[in-house]
């Protein structure tokens, strides 16, 4: 097991977490894009914060991936087991 990439997953998905908190409550002045284009970010930076984490769980497994949807499936197959397709597993061979 590689502690030292889980530990670093780790910080990043709850760095990332902090930063997209921080945006989420970011009031825009006049002249800035409005609220609405912030969200967005938010989004985007909490859904990379989930992936850190993912693939921090997926190394304490022994595997690593290098893209959401293969961490994605990495995750169906390591941690619920018995509930995922032979197309879901050939994404994850790929990987």
């Amino acid at each position: 097991m590689d502690i030292f990439k889980i530990k670093l997953f780790l910080k990043k998905g709850e760095n990332s977490l902090l930063v997209a908190k921080h945006i989420k409550d970011f009031k825009p002045s006049h002249g800035e894009p409005e609220k609405l284009y912030w969200d967005y970010w938010t989004i985007t930076i909490s859904c990379y914060s989930m992936l850190y984490c993912a693939k921090a769980l997926i190394l304490t497994k022994g595997y690593e991936t290098h893209d959401p949807d293969a961490a994605q499936v990495a995750l169906g197959y390591l941690c619920v087991p018995g509930h995922i397709e032979k197309e879901d597993l050939e994404i994850l061979n790929q990987s």
